[in-house]
């Protein structure tokens, strides 16, 4: 779970979760930068425009044509009919 907390709020919020017996840790800082930067064991490893989070990715489209179904001249075998 990931929850975002004003700076100010942090101590309490990491003392009350420790009172519930529950493990919870700063992962990050909120900044105005406009980008995602990640860093592990001092590399970063991450640093993408906020604008493309924003967007869910690539937006993609395509077009298609569905064909209208045959009409089958032969009945279905009993085995695949659904009252059979």
């Amino acid at each position: 779970m990931a929850v975002v907390l004003e700076p100010k709020d942090v101590p309490a919020f990491l003392a009350a979760a420790r009172r519930e017996n529950l493990e919870a840790v700063q992962v990050a800082d909120v900044t105005d930068s406009g980008r995602l930067i990640m860093e592990w064991r001092g590399q970063r490893v991450v640093d993408i425009a906020r604008d493309f989070l924003d967007t869910n990715g690539v937006t993609q489209s395509a077009s298609a044509k569905v064909a209208r179904a045959r009409r089958c001249e032969e009945p279905l075998p009993v085995r695949l009919r659904a009252d059979g």
